[in-house]
């Protein structure tokens, strides 16, 4: 018992509690503002706050003047409703009364029988129609008088995955209103509940005596529907607005013992067929976040380890709304042209898709998809399956004078290459040409081909077929042959050397050759070309078959010093003269006994006395000019025995 009262306590901090961090958090959509006095509510595009009766809670208009919420007072409200587009049949077995707009202070005499009437608009419980003696809203408080659909996700399975509708909290609960709901969004939560065992099925069963509710909870191998999706829940935590009043909620488990990823990718594959169950896109999926600015799903949210993470989340669920999209209905052709007279096949994935064209005048449709045309001009064929519909544009055309097709206008042709890269040989890509119903034409019966002479340089080349037989006219195809590109793998490169300094501005003379050719280039340079240091030569190619930048680096290095004095006349120590190298150097001096390894000394000046040194000891050395980390060649090696 005690367990389960800390699960319970759980359940309740994640799920319900909606904290003032949230106060200035930003929800946008078309908002009506009420107001005792007013003869019409007023617009807003934006909120600001967690809920709509804070006393920090604000509204704006489109002009950006707020309004906060009071009972009285200039630019404020009483009560807010949040207007949604649907597109619904609303069932009526009684008389209802119409409202101007969507609160109850604007209840007029009108009324409207009981019948079918469409739906264009909601807002909370409010609908809005049209009937027989004008237009208005209807309030709607009984979820039994209406029939959008039934509910439930057909089959009880989403992508193969079962889902459980024995935990459906009873009607006569709190937490199910009964209130009938649009579905306009699809809202992702995360029970932020890490304890072992708060799996799916234990969050199905803590609904059934809690305050809060929502749709579906997901964990890593279990779905429990909980309310119908054309029911409102309270797990959105904004009141009567789109959160709980237009939105399917579903809770993914983030249980210490579960798979999070595998939840999340299972709570992906549900949100994708419920956008689809409603004809809603992407962009009907939502966050908790988006409705109150609280951090739900947190763990999606941040990122966290174990967690696939939003963005990758939401690209599930596009991938997987897009396999049921296409799956419901895909035609043959998006688009046919076709000659008056003459008919093309067009077919449906789904048997029992029924067709029709919006101007007979133009072409027709039969029962089995094949279209006819009739006159020229530009109409649709419509092909319907479910709530589902596609259409394909048909373009007729005239027959010419002489009854035949334009080759150009009712076939494909394409050549089976269209770029090519140098190589010397001549380039001759075949032709492939079908007709609107996907059959082949055949060459020297229905087409000939002319290729042009000389295709094996760069550049572009047509290829001209002339139709016969059924077809006439002639139609250009082009393909081009590209120059080849060459890098210095595999090139020769010759003339590019190292410098030693002068003062002067150096000069190479490059010459590349590529396969005994030896190519025209242009020379630029890079990096040093007069002091001393590290440059680059580059060579651009120019020529009509090669193309290509070649890189080759070359140092301009200090010129060789030698040696003057080397002697030792103190203890341990030695100094060392060496003549001066012009360019700004610095100078390095090696030194060793025999048997050792070099060590080094560097200075700015033309002499160095090192010093502790081993007594009586015969010492190496030799000496070199450097800057820019480019050395020059080592004097020749001398030798000192040390005092």
């Amino acid at each position: 018992m005690k367990k389960l009262t800390a699960f319970i306590i759980t359940i309740l901090m994640t799920l319900c509690s909606i904290t003032p961090a949230y106060a200035t958090w930003y929800r946008y959509g078309e908002y009506l503002l009420y107001q005792s006095g007013l003869a019409a509510p007023v617009k807003a595009v934006k909120g600001l706050g967690y809920t709509t009766t804070s006393s920090s809670a604000r509204f704006y208009t489109s002009s950006g003047t707020a309004y906060k919420y009071g009972t009285s007072g200039t630019h404020t409200y009483r009560q807010c409703a949040q207007v949604e587009d649907v597109e619904v049949n609303l069932v009526l077995s009684k008389s209802y009364r119409i409202y101007t707009y969507p609160f109850t202070a604007y209840k007029t005499t009108a009324t409207v029988t009981k019948g079918t009437y469409y739906a264009t608009k909601s807002a909370g419980k409010f609908f809005y129609i049209s009937y027989e003696g004008g237009e208005g809203w209807v309030l709607k408080d009984n979820v039994m008088d209406t029939a959008f659909d039934d509910g439930y996700i057909e089959g009880n399975k989403a992508f193969g995955m079962s889902i459980n509708t024995s935990c459906i909290v009873p009607a006569s609960r709190s937490n199910r209103p009964g209130l009938r709901m649009a579905p306009k969004y699809v809202t992702i939560h995360s029970t932020s509940n890490t304890d072992t065992g708060a799996n799916a099925l234990r969050h199905a069963k803590y609904m059934q005596s809690s305050s809060t509710s929502w749709h579906f909870t997901v964990d890593d191998s279990t779905i429990y529907q909980t309310l119908p999706t054309n029911e409102t829940g309270y797990h959105a935590g904004d009141g009567t607005l789109s959160g709980n009043y237009a939105s399917v909620g579903i809770e993914i488990c983030d249980n210490a013992d579960g798979n999070l990823a595998k939840a999340e990718q299972r709570a992906a594959r549900l949100a994708a067929t419920i956008l689809n169950k409603y004809n809603l896109t992407i962009s009907a999926l939502r966050q908790h976040h988006d409705w109150t600015g609280k951090d739900c799903p947190e763990e999606m949210r941040a990122g966290k380890s174990g967690s696939i993470g939003w963005s990758k989340f939401k690209s599930y669920v596009n991938t997987y709304l897009n396999q049921l999209s296409e799956a419901k209905l895909k035609l043959s052709r998006s688009n046919v042209t076709l000659m008056a007279g003459y008919s093309f096949k067009l077919t449906a994935s789904k048997k029992g898709t029924s067709f029709s064209s919006t101007d007979a005048t133009i072409a027709t449709i039969d029962e089995d998809g094949t279209i006819t045309g009739v006159s020229a001009g530009t109409c649709e064929i419509n092909a319907v399956y479910e709530n589902t519909d596609r259409q394909c544009k048909v373009t007729v055309r005239k027959a010419s004078a002489s009854g035949k097709m334009n080759g150009k206008d009712y076939t494909s042709a394409e050549l089976s290459e269209t770029s090519y890269t140098y190589s010397g040989k001549n380039k001759t890509p075949s032709v492939e040409i079908v007709d609107l119903n996907k059959q082949d034409l055949e060459e020297d019966t229905d087409y000939t081909v002319t290729y042009e002479a000389g295709r094996s340089m760069p550049g572009a080349y047509d290829v001209v077929i002339t139709y016969k037989g059924d077809y006439e006219g002639e139609e250009t195809l082009t393909y081009k042959i590209k120059k080849k590109t060459l890098t210095t793998s595999n090139v020769s490169v010759s003339g590019v050397q190292s410098f030693t300094y002068t003062g002067k501005k150096i000069t190479q003379n490059p010459v590349v050759t590529y396969k005994d050719d030896v190519l025209d280039v242009s020379v630029k340079y890079s990096g040093k070309r007069k002091a001393i240091g590290t440059g680059k030569v580059i060579m651009t190619i120019n020529d009509t078959r090669y193309t290509g930048t070649i890189t080759k680096t070359y140092k301009i290095k200090p010129a060789k010093t030698s040696v003057s004095s080397l002697r030792s006349k103190k203890k341990k120590q030695f100094t060392v003269k060496y003549k001066a190298v012009s360019g700004g150097v610095k100078y390095q001096v090696a030194y060793k006994v025999k048997g050792g390894k070099w060590k080094y000394k560097t200075t700015s000046k033309t002499s160095l006395t090192v010093k502790k040194l081993k007594k009586g000891k015969t010492y190496s050395v030799r000496v070199r000019a450097y800057k820019n980390g480019v050395y020059a060649p080592w004097s020749e090696t001398k030798t000192v025995k040390v005092k």
